[in-house]
């Protein structure tokens, strides 16, 4: 109890001069993020498919090059499983290359959902990564999926740690953040191997309308917005450091189970007011004063309550 005091009086206590490496690594990581968006997230849509490698296996072939007729002849129970080389199923290439007839067909003679090729993919994360594209077919595609019982396994994460509505959230892909936010199994607090939550992504991504979805009590789950990453940063910390005022206003005024504590300091010992006054975004420092006087007010008189 006199440690959450202490921090909880603390938070206006006078600033400090060691976020300068913060920003510094707030910039390398906007950039990383940036040059992955523009060039290695292309790069995931696709499979590198050598045509010898394909001739070992028709079913495959098939699959890749669009023909239904061969698929419905060569999908035999035996074989509509198989992987090749970099255990990848029929299923996995007909995803990718946007094939929704054959994607329809072999979900329906109930090709696994769950299987995943060398780099932990499962044909769902397959078809978020292929979406740019063409975004209505793979969200048709991945309407198909889940309706095929790959919401069992939205879940799934791939060598990243990430899920499906991670990478939808890389992509900025609203309309598949808001399908999967609507299947009851999926997770929007899921945190990747960099302990990033998809709520966290949005942000950094300064994305307000994916921010919306994923605090929106109209889903099934809603996201927390206390969730901490390696850097012991809540998302209110991340959009306090870079000045997004649209999204701080979302984390304060959202109708939340879990209401910000602006309280929580990061692994420099700042809270997001102080992220926000370090970096000289007066308005959302602001914001967050006056939410924070009236959370202090609130919460204080709640445990005193408890106390006596």
């Amino acid at each position: 109890m006199a440690k959450f005091f202490s921090r909880l009086f603390s938070s206006g206590s006078s600033f400090r001069g060691s976020q300068t490496s913060l920003s510094d690594t707030h910039n390398q990581s906007k950039l990383s993020s940036n040059t992955r968006t523009a060039s290695s997230l292309e790069n995931l849509a696709s499979y590198h498919v050598i045509s010898k490698e394909l001739e070992k296996n028709k079913l495959h072939k098939a699959a890749w090059e669009g023909n239904l007729k061969k698929v419905q002849r060569l999908a035999r129970p035996g074989q509509i499983n198989v992987k090749d080389q970099q255990a990848r199923t029929p299923l996995h290439l007909a995803v990718v290359k946007g094939h929704i007839d054959i994607v329809r067909y072999l979900v329906d003679e109930d090709a696994k959902l769950d299987v995943a090729d060398n780099e932990q993919r499962t044909p769902l994360i397959k078809a978020v990564l292929s979406g740019n594209q063409n975004i209505k077919r793979n969200y048709q595609i991945c309407e198909i999926l889940l309706n095929g019982g790959a919401d069992k396994f939205i879940n799934s994460v791939d060598k990243h740690g990430r899920t499906a509505l991670h990478y939808a959230i890389d992509f900025a892909n609203e309309h598949l953040v808001g399908l999967f936010l609507s299947n009851e199994n999926c997770d929007p607090n899921f945190k990747d191997h960099d302990q990033m939550t998809p709520l966290h992504l949005a942000i950094k991504r300064n994305s307000t309308a994916i921010v919306q979805l994923l605090l929106s009590n109209q889903h099934e789950q809603q996201a927390d917005p206390n969730i901490i990453n390696r850097f012991e940063q809540t998302p209110l910390h991340l959009a306090a450091s870079v000045g997004y005022v649209d999204i701080i206003r979302l984390l304060l005024v959202s109708n939340l189970n879990e209401p910000c504590d602006p309280t929580i300091v990061d692994s420099q010992q700042l809270t997001a007011y102080e992220l926000a006054k370090n970096n000289h975004h007066e308005i959302c420092a602001k914001l967050i004063d006056e939410y924070q006087e009236k959370w202090l007010k609130k919460n204080t008189t709640k445990i005193i309550i408890n106390i006596i």
